[in-house]
């Protein structure tokens, strides 16, 4: 991997120019102002120690903590430092609760994998872009989480990009659909906020199981906010495998997000959920866009499902789109309504507690 050269200046850019907040309160204050001039008449040395004593007790109560967004809440634990002798992966490796990634233009010549217990945190206005000739393998993803647990990815104003043109080529690449800018796989709590996912030769963003044989681990407990998906191959997002962890959870919440210009390999949607046998969906999308995609804005494929699995849940709310094709429906939906039953049934293959809704209709089983 190259490494960047950040500036001295770059580092903790993003933070020092926002607020932070103290944990000393107002009632410290009036306390000081009481005691302080006491101490002045009667022990004037006494009260210089006492003063002293109070600002580095004031110091030590302040918390430094960046000002939360709609894309980006508060982080407030001191970070593990990107230095330009390590490459993103080593970094990330070396441990420590926050990683924070200085501004800069990073080449990847091979997946950036991320680890458990992790917030990974970019600075605005950085990219992260595929190296020519890498990412080789038809599965290689620029980004990939495997059974990792607790994660957060915040990339507000950050650009993934890969090669989409090159990976078309079949004379540089092997055929594939699977090279995701962000692939996760048997995730669990796992947390996007913001940033922009390009030019992949699969997915914006893929959310599936991990698959080891016969055993398909599911991924549970994902948020996807505000992020942008833009010319990929196959879709803007891929949902396979989403499982809730509580009665009144979903498994994955996707809101706020943009999804535009997928092209290539179809079905070339938004936003396409679609478990395979066994996988678990239980997902909410909400205030989402989807533009200019070759194919449907949004689809359910639940052709797969079969009676004996855990009944699918899926709920869209708010969401628009633009730019349909004359000849694809805004949404889709395979394998649901029966072909032989009356009008209006739902596929026999579908299980009992079925949940699908648009808004205010709802078709249940």
């Amino acid at each position: 991997m190259l490494k960047p050269n950040p500036k001295p200046s770059d580092l903790f850019s993003s933070f020092r120019s926002r607020p932070f907040t103290r944990s000393v309160k107002g009632a410290f204050v009036p306390l000081c102002l009481v005691l302080v001039p006491s101490c002045l008449r009667a022990f004037v040395p006494s009260c210089l120690v006492f003063v002293a004593s109070c600002l580095v007790f004031v110091a030590s109560c302040l918390v430094f903590v960046p000002s939360s967004s709609a894309q980006s809440p508060a982080i407030g634990i001191a970070p593990t430092q990107l230095t330009s002798a390590e490459s993103l992966q080593a970094v990330i490796d070396r441990g420590g609760p926050l990683v924070f990634v200085p501004r800069g233009n990073y080449i990847l010549t091979e997946t950036l994998n991320l680890r458990s217990d992790l917030v990974l945190h970019f600075a605005s206005g950085t990219t992260v872009e595929a190296a020519e000739g890498a990412f080789q393998d038809p599965r290689d993803c620029l980004i990939a989480a495997r059974l990792t647990r607790d994660v957060e990815l915040h990339a507000a104003g950050v650009v993934f990009r890969m090669r989409k043109a090159d990976y078309r080529n079949k004379e540089k690449y092997a055929d594939s659909e699977f090279r995701h800018a962000l692939g996760l796989f048997g995730v669990r709590n796992f947390k996007v906020y913001g940033g922009v996912f390009a030019d992949s030769g699969g997915d914006g963003i893929y959310v599936g199981p991990f698959v080891a044989g016969t055993t398909r681990t599911q991924s549970e407990a994902v948020l996807i906010r505000g992020v942008y998906c833009d010319n990929n191959v196959r879709q803007g997002i891929s949902v396979l495998s989403a499982k809730r962890t509580g009665p009144e959870d979903f498994g994955l919440v996707i809101e706020d997000c943009r999804l535009a210009g997928t092209s290539g390999r179809s079905p070339q949607s938004g936003i396409d959920i679609e478990p395979e046998v066994g996988d678990v969906v239980d997902v909410l999308v909400r205030r989402c866009r989807s533009e200019s995609n070759r194919g449907p804005a949004y689809m359910w494929s639940l052709q797969h499902v079969r009676p004996a699995d855990s009944p699918p849940r899926i709920v869209f709310e708010q969401c628009t789109y633009s730019g349909v094709p004359p000849d694809q429906p805004a949404f889709r939906m395979t394998g649901v309504y029966s072909s032989t039953a009356p009008t209006g049934y739902l596929e026999a293959n579908l299980p009992k507690g079925t949940w699908l809704q648009w808004d205010s209709l709802i078709l249940q089983k």
